[in-house]
This record gives C-alpha cells, sequence and structure tokens, in this order.
C-alpha cells in the first residue's frame, strides 16, 4: 500500500479560488517555457480533475480520490495532461515548501546510470511520458527493467509517485506480443499502478 510520505503539507487557509489561481499561474508558465502563446483554460474537460486535485490536496472527504495515493493521469497526444500535473505540483511544492522533482520516462535510462535505482526508491517522483522509455537495457552487463524494477521497490516503500501517460493501464499491463517482443510492464506492475494511484482519465483531444 503507498502513502504520502512526504511532509504534511502545510494548506494555512488555502480554499480553491487561491488554489485555482496558484495552478493557473504554475500552468501558464509552463506553457510560456514551452513556446505556447495560449493561456491555461480550466474548461469542462478539466474542471472536475482540477476540483479532485484541490481535494486531494487538503484531503478533503468530498474528493473522488484516495488522498494516501499518488496520481496516474493518462490522456491524447496534447490534451494538456503534463501542463496540468506540472502546474498542480508546482502549487503542492508553493503550499508545502516541498518540491517533488520532474523525470521524463525516456531519461529514466540515464538516470539509472547515474545514480542507480536506489535513489529513487523512497522520495515523492514525477514520471512524465510514462511508456515512452525502454522497457529493458543492461547496467554494468545486468538487465534492468526500469519501471518495472522502480515500481516494485517504490511499492515496498509506500512511495507516493505522479505520473503522465498516453496510455490507459490496460495497455501497458499487456506484457508480451505473439511473437515473444516486450510489448508492456505486464498484469502484475499493472495491478501495482492500481494500488499505488488514483487512475485518472483526462478527456478531450489536442490542445495545441
Amino acid at each position: 500500500m503507498t502513502s504520502r510520505n512526504f511532509p504534511n503539507i502545510n494548506i494555512g487557509k488555502l480554499d480553491y479560488p487561491v488554489f485555482e489561481r496558484y495552478l493557473v499561474y504554475f500552468a501558464q508558465m509552463w506553457m510560456a517555457k514551452a513556446g505556447n502563446p495560449k493561456g491555461f483554460v480550466i474548461d469542462q474537460s478539466n474542471e472536475r480533475i482540477i476540483l479532485n486535485m484541490f481535494y486531494w490536496l487538503t484531503r478533503n472527504s468530498q474528493g473522488e480520490w484516495n488522498p494516501d495515493k499518488g496520481i496516474y493521469l493518462c490522456g491524447s497526444i496534447g490534451c494538456g495532461k503534463t501542463i496540468l500535473m506540472k502546474g498542480f505540483l508546482d502549487t503542492v511544492a508553493a503550499a508545502s515548501h516541498y518540491y517533488i522533482p520532474f523525470l521524463q520516462a525516456p531519461l529514466l535510462f540515464e538516470k539509472i546510470q547515474a545514480d542507480g535505482l536506489r535513489s529513487m526508491r523512497m522520495n515523492p517522483i514525477f514520471i512524465d511520458e510514462l511508456g515512452r522509455e525502454q522497457l529493458e537495457i543492461y547496467v554494468n552487463g545486468v538487465r534492468i527493467r526500469p519501471i518495472e524494477d522502480l515500481m516494485a521497490m517504490r511499492y515496498e516503500y509506500g512511495a507516493c509517485t505522479f505520473f503522465t501517460s498516453n496510455f490507459k493501464i490496460e495497455t501497458l499491463s499487456q506484457g508480451y506480443d505473439e511473437k515473444g517482443k516486450k510489448i508492456g510492464y505486464g498484469e502484475y506492475i499493472g495491478e501495482r499502478f492500481r494500488e499505488m494511484c488514483n487512475i485518472v482519465v483526462y478527456p478531450g483531444k489536442s490542445r495545441r
């Protein structure tokens, strides 16, 4: 079972309007860094997700998500899930003074080579673009399955994890195709995702 395993959120007098202003501000900053001149818009496709993010952050019982689990946010390419998650976690940092590191899944190989898997076993982390990384790598002659090994280790420590992905859990839970080619993490790791994260589908098409 997972837990937040990071310092309690210092929400003070944080209410939803303040939370929303923070999130929009940070999301727009990330959009500007990406060269997107459009402003961040709260609409029917994301307003329920954003409200539940607020409930999760403040541990409000009105929320639909388990506040002791991380968040797995999946949706189509360009729908805005990464910008939303970055804006949300920056808001978490502003409220708690606790920064959650951001890592793109395709760069996971480099992180493991440099620091080893154990360096990522406990602290909260945000992994973006899950499913686009190498499924198997070799480090000093040892085969490593980055996400599978990392999730198994983080599960044991109850580490709070955040993900964005273009893939649903059902897709990533596949193991091998009929030719024996590895195409996913397998059902065992798929169950770990379900146990460790609130599975959230971001509706809508590309906003780019």
